[in-house]
């Protein structure tokens, strides 16, 4: 479980582009596992837990979510007056921005 939880310490730090020295990924590792073990015990909860609603916990509910559509901007051309690179196409518009991380090539 340590050299998963290094991996990923490892594997986060690259992605978010940070330098971790081999002590600190350690330590950072470490840390990591005893968040992790946090959540397991809240995840078990204690015996006889009950909700907000004082009954014992249930099966999970069926999220209620809306509908996922879209809607219009009331004035795109206020957002584009600002915008490098407008580019109309029959698509849409699209913007051209600078890059801003990675190499300059």
């Amino acid at each position: 479980m340590a050299d998963d939880l290094l991996a990923l310490v490892r594997r986060t730090a690259a992605l978010a582009r940070l330098e971790v020295a081999p002590e600190e990924g350690a330590r950072l590792a470490r840390e990591f596992e005893r968040i992790l073990d946090a959540f397991r015990s809240l995840a078990e909860g204690p015996e006889g837990a009950r909700n907000a609603q004082g009954t014992p916990p249930g099966p999970e509910p069926e999220p209620r979510m809306r509908a996922d559509l879209p809607d219009p901007f009331p004035h795109p051309e206020r957002l584009f007056r600002a915008a490098p690179e407008p580019h109309f196409g029959p698509t849409g518009t699209l913007l051209g921005v600078p890059k801003t991380v990675g190499d300059d090539a």
